[in-house]
Parts: structure tokens; C-alpha cells; sequence
């Protein structure tokens, strides 16, 4: 049975001692950060050196296509005429100018998706079992999500009487904690913006937070967990090829806050010769497997090097197509880089798409990613991400990773989702300055160059276990030492 989609990265997650800064690029020796010493790489390694384009897709919700970060270093399709209602290069896509979306139709595009629980409910025989147990998991699916939205009004609730009592409009940490509470309500919910405050003192910043909180789960519970709801109904999702030339859609910060991350120009990690290919696949809700599928195998057509997959969920309901896809792009030489989530768990096996297949074997040249912070202590992992050396190959930072916004501005994010971002800029990189790597070199190269971590971390289950059994190659995604490394086998 597939439930829901489960990468949700977070914007309410601070390090105090890097705010406002893009320390993932830092060097652990200059700048005492876990970075990936991207500074130093350039400064060092890459000066005066030119590169060769190289193209990365990314496979997400939609990017700001407008930003000033972004718009120099979009994909554009020279083979197709924009506007002009013609599948110009014969591809099947029609004005594919940037990418494609695939939340949409010719008719138009949504955001709002079910999730595939919803979706084999819509498919089951009405009064059999598997629609009797189905219907079972929407109702305690629901029930959850309902009481998510309760709780979170009261605890918006409560938040607006402390500050009104408190009579100012910004209160600061004294001030919160000299409140006098009138239930346990207020209790508990004090102690939140305390320590939301002791980590960035932005009260507007937490509200907005409870906020988007109530939003998403609404969302949840009106959309994704809705079985009236159907955004595909209609003959304009009949032609295989659905979708339309709008990669930017109306939910572009998470795949913006990636795209910067991966080749902004002032923000990212592969600053020349990189194209991005936006791959408009994950609504807000359930990927579809024909989607991701589709997408994947319009990027290895298309000409990207490097898929980057922010985006999974805990089942398949097409997986012969997702593998399809995966071994096509194998392949056509291309390197997946995929994000293994926040749900802080040990992983056995990967979620969906993974690189594993049913039969045995593995995609050749995939590397999945967790998330790390800045510290090189025991605290060195993301208390969200997931982990576990026989899925995870390699940790990158994904703490408070400043990035692009919507409307040309910017923000910070946390989670595996930045992380994997990091590692597709690592390996766009190299791509680009050593052509003749094929991608299976690549990742090769990036995992057996990490900057290695050889002592105990805590767990995101609160256990102190060493680093070693976090992931495979037992260290954090470093770009020089990645360098240095091709640079020895480049002959």
C-alpha cells in the first residue's frame, strides 16, 4: 500500500553561528564549518580553467524561472520555437522551451494532487476487501491530519493571547519568559517560541510558520487526502505526453531554493557552465510514477548529465516504469542524485524512486544523500534526515542553507532535500571539467573523496553510534578533495 509523500523539508530549522551565510561552501580547516570547501576549490583548483555546459535537470515543483539567480543558468531548448503551439524538434513535447511540466495539460496546469492512497481507493472494486481496508487507511489518515489542524489552531490560538498580554509587538526572550500563562495550553506553547526565539529571534518568522503549518495540513486534508477531488479527471490527460510548457507554476519555493543551490550565481555551488532543465513532476501531494518515470526520461533525452530528485514517497504503485526509466538513463550516461529524506529514520531500503531493483542489482551510477550541519562534532547530522550505510552513500550540508525564494528574494531551508542539491552541484562541477568522466567515474570520484568523519554521531533516534553506520562511504560530500581526486585520474 502507498501512503504519502514524504520529503518535506524545513524552513524553521537555525544554526546560530552561520545565519545569512553560504557556509556549505566553506573548508573545515579555514573556516571550521563541515562544508565542502567550494571557496577554496575555485580560489585553488578551478582559476583560470574553463569548463565545457553541462546540463542538470531538476525534477521538482516548479522553479522561479525569473530570478535573477536563475534566469542566466535555465535550459533553453533551441530546437523549439517559443509560442507557436508546434512540437518543433518532434520530441512529443510541444514548446518544451525550458523543461516541461507535467502537472497539467494543455488545458492548464494544477498544483493540489492526491495522494496515491487516494488513488487506488478511486481504482478499487466498491465492497471488497481491498477498498474496505484502503478506505480504513484515508479514515485514520484524515483523523490524524484533523487533529494536526486542531492542535495547530489552538496553538495559533494561544500564541496571539501571549503577545497581545505581553503588550508588545515584539517581545523579546525576557519578556516571553516573565509571562504569566493562564492554562497549560499557553505553557506549552511559550516554551515553543522560547526556543524558537533563543535560536533567531524572529517572531513574524515563527508565526509565519504556524501558519504555512495549518495551511499544508488544510491542504492535506481538502486535496491530497480527497476522494472528490481528482485534478487529472478528463480527456485532456489521455494523450500520454500530458502537461504544457509551464515549469514555473504557482509552488516554486522548494525547487527554486534547490535550482540555487545547485548553480545560483552568487549562491551556488556550480557557478559556470551549468544549464538547468526544470522538470515540473511533484505536486503537492503524490508524485505520479509516469510522471517521475516521463521526467526522467525526458532529461537522459534531452541532453542533462545529472538528475536531481528532491522528492520521494513510501511506495510505488508503477514501479516496472520508474526502473524502466531509471535503467534508461543509466544507460544514456547520466547520474541520478536523489535526496533519502527527513523522516529520521534507519533506513534498510530506500524510498521511492531508489536505486535498487526488484530483481537484484542497482542503479550504476546513483547516489543518494542525507543531510549534515556545520558542526564537526557529534551533532554532525540533521536530526530529520535519514541514514544508514546500506542505502545512504554519502552526508552533504542541508542545515540553514540559504538559497533562492520566490520573487527574487531569498531564504533559508533545512534538509536532505538542500543536501542532495549540494552534491548535483558537486557533480556538475566535475562533469564540467572532466568530460571524458563517465558518470559512473563521477560518483566513483565524490563518494571516495569525502572529507571523512571518524567518530561517533547522535542519531536522529538519539543514539550515539559511529558515522560508519550512518552511510556508505562514511563521510561528508567535499568538492576540492573531489578535484584533487580527478585530477590524479585524468590520465
Amino acid at each position: 500500500m502507498v501512503l504519502i509523500i514524504i520529503f518535506v523539508d524545513s524552513p524553521w530549522i537555525y544554526c546560530q553561528n552561520h545565519e545569512h551565510s553560504s557556509w556549505q561552501l566553506g573548508d573545515l580547516k579555514k573556516d571550521k564549518v563541515m562544508g565542502i570547501s567550494a571557496g577554496l576549490a575555485y580560489h585553488e583548483l578551478l582559476q583560470g580553467r574553463t569548463g565545457i555546459p553541462i546540463i542538470v535537470a531538476v525534477i521538482d515543483g516548479g522553479v522561479d524561472t525569473m530570478h535573477s539567480e536563475l534566469s542566466p543558468v535555465i535550459w533553453r531548448n533551441d530546437s523549439e520555437i517559443p509560442g507557436n503551439g508546434k512540437d518543433d524538434d518532434q520530441n512529443g513535447y510541444i514548446d518544451d522551451i525550458h523543461g516541461w511540466n507535467f502537472l497539467g495539460s494543455s488545458k492548464g496546469s494544477f498544483q493540489q494532487d492526491n495522494y496515491d492512497l487516494i488513488r487506488q481507493l478511486r481504482k478499487s472494486t466498491k465492497g471488497t476487501n481491498e477498498a474496505k481496508q484502503l478506505l480504513a487507511s484515508v479514515d485514520a489518515s484524515r483523523r490524524k491530519v484533523q487533529q494536526e489542524i486542531k492542535e495547530t489552531r489552538a496553538t495559533i490560538e494561544a500564541f496571539e493571547t501571549i503577545i497581545s498580554g505581553i503588550g508588545k509587538p515584539n517581545p523579546t526572550v525576557v519578556d516571553l519568559r516573565n509571562y504569566r500563562y493562564h492554562d497549560y495550553a499557553q505553557e506549552q506553547i511559550l516554551i515553543k517560541i522560547v526556543a524558537a526565539l533563543r535560536q533567531k529571534p524572529d517572531l513574524e518568522a515563527y508565526r509565519n510558520h504556524l501558519q504555512s503549518q495549518l495551511n499544508r495540513a488544510l491542504d492535506e486534508l481538502n486535496y491530497s487526502l480527497n476522494i472528490d477531488y481528482n485534478p487529472r479527471r478528463g480527456k485532456a490527460f489521455e494523450n500520454p505526453y500530458n502537461g504544457n510548457g509551464d515549469v514555473q507554476g504557482a509552488w516554486v519555493l522548494h525547487g527554486s531554493h534547490v535550482a540555487g543551490i545547485i548553480a545560483g550565481r552568487s549562491v551556488g555551488v556550480a557557478r559556470n557552465n551549468v544549464e538547468l532543465m526544470i522538470l515540473r513532476t511533484i505536486p503537492t501531494g503524490d508524485y505520479l510514477d509516469i510522471d517521475m518515470a516521463r521526467a526522467i526520461r525526458y532529461a537522459a533525452d534531452n541532453g542533462a548529465k545529472i538528475i536531481n530528485i528532491s522528492a520521494g514517497k513510501s511506495g510505488s504503485t508503477d514501479l516496472e516504469l520508474i526502473e524502466s526509466a531509471v535503467r534508461y538513463a543509466m544507460d544514456k550516461d547520466v547520474l541520478i542524485i536523489h535526496a533519502c529524506g527527513n523522516n529520521g529514520e534507519f533506513l534498510t531500503q530506500g524510498y521511492y524512486p531508489r536505486a535498487t531493483y526488484r530483481q537484484g542489482g542497482k542503479a550504476k551510477s546513483w547516489i543518494e544523500v542525507g543531510g549534515s550541519s556545520y558542526a564537526n562534532d557529534s551533532t554532525l547530522i540533521l536530526k530529520a534526515s535519514n541514514y544508514g550505510k546500506a542505502v545512504v552513500d554519502i552526508f552533504a550540508p542541508g542545515l540553514n542553507i540559504r538559497s533562492c525564494s520566490s520573487g527574487n528574494t531569498y531564504s533559508e531551508r533545512s534538509g536532505t532535500s538542500m543536501a542532495s542539491a549540494v552534491v548535483s552541484g558537486i557533480a556538475a562541477v566535475l562533469r564540467s571539467y572532466y568530460p571524458g568522466f563517465s558518470a559512473e567515474k563521477v560518483r566513483e570520484l565524490i563518494l571516495t573523496s569525502v572529507n571523512r568523519v571518524d567518530y561517533n554521531v547522535l542519531s536522529p533516534k538519539g543514539i550515539m553510534i559511529p558515522f560508519t553506520e550512518i552511510c556508505g562511504s562514511s563521510g561528508i560530500a567535499n568538492l576540492y578533495l573531489a578535484l584533487e581526486q580527478a585530477e590524479k585520474l585524468k590520465d
